[in-house]
């Protein structure tokens, strides 16, 4: 996968799902300006956010099945 450095880029951001946050690095299923993406939480400290390219619905929910199911690469 293909991860870039996090930018505000919208005012606003809705967080539609989210892995546990005791885990790291956590990730959070996002929107914002009606497109979607991911962002890669990295543990406190240790590094930048992360996200992924933004994309349609249908893509980023894919995407996000395949990182909770351990399929991503």
């Amino acid at each position: 996968m293909d991860w870039a450095k996090s930018l505000p880029r919208a005012d606003r951001l809705r967080v539609r799902g989210h892995t546990c946050a005791c885990t790291y690095p956590a990730f959070e299923l996002c929107t914002a300006a009606g497109l979607w993406f991911i962002r890669r939480l990295p543990a406190k400290g240790l590094g930048d956010m992360m996200e992924s390219a933004w994309t349609s619905a249908r893509a980023a929910e894919e995407l996000w099945l395949r990182i909770v199911t351990g399929r991503a690469r």
